[in-house]
């Protein structure tokens, strides 16, 4: 089985508002999203993702609703606020990573270094 990582700090309350302001969305179901959507080596704990539910909510970021006897949550208009200044900070972050993947792919492997070029040349408009 693949090893488990780390995300750097900010990733998993950035995540939560991303989901929250798709449709309203319970912890689990979160979980479960950040799970998929890593393969499966990235499951945050449940003391970190109910920790930021309830801080989201508290900021007035996340809006909880009852729905089906569950808590669930949906971003405000704050909350939608604060995600698009995070998504500016980790596009930053992520081509800074690129260019350090870029730069250990040229010592390492040529087809690597093309690869993540083109990477980063899709990612930079944004």
């Amino acid at each position: 089985m693949p090893r488990t990582f780390r995300a750097p700090q900010g990733v998993l309350r950035t995540l939560i508002l991303a989901y929250a302001s798709r449709s309203p969305v319970n912890g689990v179901e979160i979980a479960r999203s950040v799970a998929k959507d890593t393969e499966g080596r990235w499951n945050p704990s449940p003391g970190s993702l109910y920790y930021l539910l309830k801080e989201l909510k508290e900021d007035g970021l996340l809006l909880e609703m009852k729905q089906g006897g569950e808590r669930r949550y949906i971003c405000t208009h704050k909350g939608e606020e604060e995600m698009r200044k995070a998504h500016t900070m980790l596009k930053e972050m992520t081509l800074r990573y690129l260019d350090m993947l870029r730069l250990l792919a040229r010592m390492l492997n040529h087809d690597d270094y093309k690869r993540i070029e083109e990477v980063k040349k899709i990612l930079s408009p944004f």
